[in-house]
């Protein structure tokens, strides 16, 4: 009795990590790459070198994506292009969201954009605990 007891908790704690982990939507399907693609570090303004510098030294892990992943709002292309810089530094990796594949780039800048061959997602993160994550903060229209 005892035995079937410890299983049938074994399995309800199996099934709730399960859901939990479904429960975004989200499974990252592949490695975070970095992606940085600054034309001539050399050559820019002193702002675009020091947002280089802050480019080459963040990073993430797949718990970092999936943590980013849901506390990210969906957002239109317009407000994504109105409310968030972007810059040349991204993590890309192939993700299945709502059961179709996408490639997904979380932008240095603070939003997300999932694409494949038939749609675009944006997604915006705004809030304080964003900040953790990003080198610069979204989500307003005065940039920062």
């Amino acid at each position: 009795m005892y035995k079937k007891f410890i299983f049938l908790l074994t399995i309800i704690f199996f099934l709730n990590n399960v859901y939990s982990q479904n429960d975004s939507s989200l499974q990252i399907k592949s490695a975070l790459v970095k992606v940085i693609t600054f034309k001539n570090k050399d050559t820019v303004s002193k702002y675009d070198k020091e947002m280089y510098r802050k480019c080459q030294s963040w990073e993430l892990s797949l718990n970092d994506a999936y943590k980013i992943f849901s506390i990210v709002k969906p957002v239109s292309s317009e407000e994504k292009g109105g409310l968030y810089n972007w810059l040349p530094c991204y993590f890309q990796t192939k993700v299945l969201y709502k059961e179709c594949f996408y490639t997904m780039e979380i932008n240095a800048a603070s939003f997300i954009v999932l694409y494949n061959k038939k749609s675009t997602l944006y997604f915006g993160c705004s809030s304080v605990e964003c900040q953790n994550f990003f080198v610069l903060s979204g989500g307003n229209s005065s940039g920062d």
